[in-house]
């Protein structure tokens, strides 16, 4: 199979600004609402987001995966963004599901999967998600 070429970001923020914007708020009930949240994420303040994470809220688990799949606040690991992003997927959050779904599809934290990727581009896209909906029809179409 081909691989996805990605648009390399040179900036994180840009990366995470995005994904605000796209995430909406998506999470569980936690101490912290989305902005809460979203602002922790913008000030690099992994505590913060890592305390909403653990409490189960989705939003901050997508972001605390994300951070530790870019290596942003944190050291890059990525079984802890598979860890983070999965707990935020199994709640139905698009964007952790598409990134799980490349995940699997790259063999990064986990063995490459392709029928694990599939079912979790399926998901994400399902919500609209637009990068999802691109994956999948690529899997599709090889």
């Amino acid at each position: 199979m081909k691989i996805i070429s990605h648009i390399k970001v040179g900036v994180f923020t840009s990366v995470l600004s995005l994904a605000i914007v796209l995430a909406g708020c998506q999470s569980a009930p936690s101490v912290l609402g989305a902005e809460a949240i979203h602002e922790a994420v913008k000030q690099g303040d992994v505590s913060t987001v890592r305390e909403a994470a653990e409490s189960g809220n989705a939003e901050a688990q997508f972001f605390l995966g994300l951070m530790y799949e870019k290596g942003a606040g944190v050291e890059k690991n990525y079984k802890q963004a598979d860890a983070w992003y999965r707990k935020a997927a199994r709640q139905g959050h698009a964007l952790a599901q598409n990134n799980l779904g490349s995940m699997y599809y790259y063999g990064k934290g986990v063995e490459k999967d392709y029928l694990q990727a599939f079912g979790w581009y399926q998901m994400a896209a399902r919500q609209g998600i637009p990068e999802a909906q691109t994956n999948l029809m690529y899997i599709i179409n090889n």
